[in-house]
């Protein structure tokens, strides 16, 4: 049986579309180049094989990675170098976001944005982060392994980009039109665009104020589109803690409680919602701690569960009727949008799709990575992507 002319090495590092060098003899040679590296795979039709990995970032201190090996298929041997490949280089390529920080000017100010597999041809893929005020995950967006563009950025005031010098006249407005510049800024006929929790926001807003004409289709996990039934998901949510956390939380709210009475509850509150999962229960108790940056607090507040921000009347809920592209929507089983919620969503939008992912919470894609990865490349896939 031969061997393919092309096919794809998945890795966390790239995605490598390895061809083969027609040129070779014995064996058959194939190269591909990707986010920085030059992979060679020598093999022959008993799959013994020989890797290599080459990098032009020359401050690692270590350019060229060789193995050898058999295997006893040809997918082993892809299993085997994917392995090979990010128990080598994944810890230098993962702690590497700031030589991969790439500025783009918008009217308010420069971003910082990233982009991987840009050697692949499908639509370019924009990874949207939460909020607001988080900053891109670009973890996230190298394992998910999508045969496609990768682009994401830190939206203004967060990551490595400019800091938002009025915050007291910023809205989701700038934020609409700061994806627009960079749509437009990239020379992007078409995207498809993801984004979770804010991130959702923030998609759905630009299609309301800018039309569909350019995004392909849109995955929305977890999607917060309005303020007041956020907060309505909250409260509900807080009816299933145990009553301790629950009369904490009331007290907190009624002006007779401390930070640290607010916090005790919020890290009980995350191990339920936002990470499920015995295994991210330490994160999630972390954050529960954690101090709101200044674009979250003046935009939503200094608690979690109540807006009292820019966005308290934040409302995209009519808007989602005008979507006319495919929406898949995703929420965790237990997720700080309550499954009664998204079912509106989903009703909402004509032809759109649930995914609702088991033992995981708002943080779908840290409880459930394998899950969360799958049904997002199911749908692409369902949709010629």
């Amino acid at each position: 049986m031969q061997n393919p002319d092309t096919f794809y090495l998945e890795t966390d590092t790239a995605m490598f579309l390895m061809k083969k060098d027609r040129r070779s003899f014995g064996k058959d040679r194939y190269t591909a180049y990707a986010n920085g590296f030059l992979c060679t795979i020598g093999v022959n039709r008993r799959f013994s094989y020989t890797v290599s990995l080459k990098t032009d970032r020359t401050y690692w201190g270590v350019c060229e990675f060789v193995e050898k090996g058999r295997a006893l298929s040809f997918e082993g041997m892809l299993s085997d170098i994917s392995k090979w490949i990010d128990d080598k280089v994944w810890d230098l390529v993962s702690d590497d976001d700031d030589n991969d920080a790439q500025p783009f000017k918008t009217s308010n100010g420069t971003i910082a944005y990233y982009q991987y597999n840009t050697h692949l041809d499908g639509i370019p893929v924009i990874f949207l982060h939460g909020g607001p005020g988080d900053g891109a995950n670009t973890t996230r967006g190298r394992k998910m392994h999508l045969k496609h563009p990768i682009y994401t950025y830190d939206q203004m005031g967060c990551g490595r980009s400019d800091r938002i010098s009025d915050l007291s006249s910023w809205d989701q407005e700038d934020y609409y039109r700061e994806l627009n510049e960079f749509i437009e800024g990239m020379g992007f006929e078409k995207v498809i665009l993801i984004g979770a929790s804010w991130g959702a926001g923030l998609a759905v807003g630009y299609a309301a104020r800018y039309g569909c004409e350019r995004i392909e289709l849109m995955i929305l996990p977890s999607p917060f589109i309005s303020s007041e039934r956020w907060m309505t998901d909250q409260m509900r949510n807080m009816e299933r803690l145990p009553d301790e956390y629950r009369k904490e939380m009331e007290a907190f709210m009624r002006g007779e409680g401390s930070i640290e009475n607010y916090q005790h509850v919020m890290s009980e509150y995350y191990s339920r919602f936002l990470f499920t999962r015995e295994i991210n229960r330490e994160i999630a108790i972390a954050a529960g701690q954690t101090v709101q940056n200044d674009v979250f607090l003046s935009m939503w507040g200094p608690n979690d569960l109540v807006c009292e921000g820019t966005m308290k009347d934040f409302d995209l809920t009519s808007d989602l009727q005008r979507i006319d592209v495919p929406v898949l929507f995703m929420c965790g089983d237990s997720d700080e949008v309550t499954i009664d919620t998204i079912n509106e969503y989903v009703k909402m939008v004509k032809g759109s799709r649930l995914s609702v992912i088991p033992y995981a919470g708002h943080a779908i894609g840290k409880d459930q990575p394998t899950l969360y990865m799958d049904s997002m490349k199911a749908y692409l896939e369902e949709n010629g992507q």
